[in-house]
């Protein structure tokens, strides 16, 4: 039999015509998942605060945050809803808010540019500020941290076209030194008996290695480094009940237990952090946030469940990977806010938003909040 005659005649349009639709359903495959991703992009809200905005502070009750403007979140006593409003008293001179900090007794504001920045602080009873006196020789002010007990401040002075950093306290209004030649300021906080300081770590000015976080006694004595290597680059600290938790630049995560002599590495990510940390209680679940920045899919921030930091390794998830979390789709927080970096993040407590609003400050794209909006949970600018 001749071989030409025995392949099965295919009429031309009809092989074209399947040709075509194999061709199509390949091509529709392989674009399944970018429509997929598009369904999942959600109509961005503009945000009421744009820009960067400052960390996220509690003062009487009230929650304040300032970017462009200067604003405050407060129940309504009429609706038991929380409202924002903007905050009637500015600090004096007008300039840009920078930094916000509070203590139980004084809600505090760095203003201005770098050179010619101010502190100011004011009280809950009284709509006027005071400028607390800055006689430290170190006049650019850069970071300020407070919690139960008191105001700390990074600043800065220039020396042979290098900065060199210190760390002080705030005296009855004015600023008193506790130490000098450490590298900038990232966090404060008090764990009944001791303070603990963190500073960006790496070498300062003389050479000398500095190594991420310093104890310091209630009556500001002579600072202790609480162990760690010089390039330690701590950018937060947060207290979770008796354990201190410190993150670094690089992505590793420390902690401190009550009665440990130093921090020790529990986890190692390979993340940048920006040393945004934030607790999250909800339906009786509690987490540990922590602020990240990356390019698209790799911002936004990660979490590890209260009842995991106790264990030697820690396992640092990305929101929605596993329950409890603080998102309900992983696909929706992948499609919103984890391609903005988030410099800082903080829940508003019960007592001021009965929601327990979940607040993020991004670094270019103003304040993000996860609320219900048009039927379901979202990422999306707080409007």
């Amino acid at each position: 039999m001749n071989s030409v005659k025995s392949f099965i005649k295919i009429p031309l349009p009809a092989l074209a015509t399947g040709g075509i639709l194999f061709v199509f359903s390949l091509l529709s495959c392989k674009q399944q998942p970018i429509f997929y991703e598009i369904s999942l992009e959600l109509e961005p809200v503009a945000a009421r605060i744009n820009g960067a905005t400052t960390n996220i502070v509690i003062f009487d009750g009230k929650m304040y945050v300032a970017g462009e403007g200067f604003h405050q979140y407060a129940r309504d006593e009429n609706t038991g809803k929380a409202l924002w409003n903007n905050v009637p008293s500015y600090p004096p001179g007008g300039g840009k808010i920078r930094s916000l900090a509070a203590t139980n007794d004084y809600l505090y504001a760095v203003t201005g540019e770098l050179e010619g920045s101010a502190l100011y602080r004011k009280t809950k009873d009284s709509p006027d500020w005071e400028r607390v006196e800055n006689n430290t020789g170190y006049p650019f002010l850069q970071t300020i941290f407070g919690n139960e007990t008191g105001l700390f401040v990074g600043a800065a002075k220039k020396a042979d076209k290098k900065f060199i950093f210190a760390i002080f306290y705030d005296n009855n209004g004015k600023l008193e030194l506790i130490k000098e030649e450490t590298q900038l300021l990232k966090g404060a906080v008090w764990d009944g008996t001791d303070h603990f300081l963190a500073v960006s770590g790496g070498t300062t000015n003389d050479g000398e290695g500095t190594k991420g976080i310093y104890k310091v006694s209630q009556g500001m004595g002579d600072p202790e480094l609480t162990g760690g290597s010089g390039d330690w680059l701590i950018e937060g600290l947060i207290k979770t009940g008796s354990r201190i938790v410190a993150v670094s630049r690089k992505g590793a995560v420390y902690a401190k237990d009550a009665g440990d002599e130093s921090f020790t590495e529990k986890a190692k990510t390979g993340l940048t952090f920006t040393g945004a940390l934030a607790l999250y209680q909800k339906d009786g679940n509690g987490l540990l946030l922590f602020g990240v920045q990356g390019g698209s899919g790799a911002g936004g921030y990660r979490e590890i469940r209260l009842s995991d930091i106790q264990g030697e390794s820690w396992t640092i998830r990305s929101p929605g990977e596993s329950k409890p979390s603080s998102v309900s789709s992983a696909a929706r927080y992948h499609s919103s806010i984890a391609s903005h970096p988030v410099n800082y993040i903080f829940q508003a407590p019960p007592g001021l938003d009965p929601e327990q609003t979940l607040f993020a400050s991004t670094q270019k794209n103003g304040l993000w909040s996860y609320r219900m909006r048009n039927g379901e949970e979202q990422w999306n600018g707080e409007s």
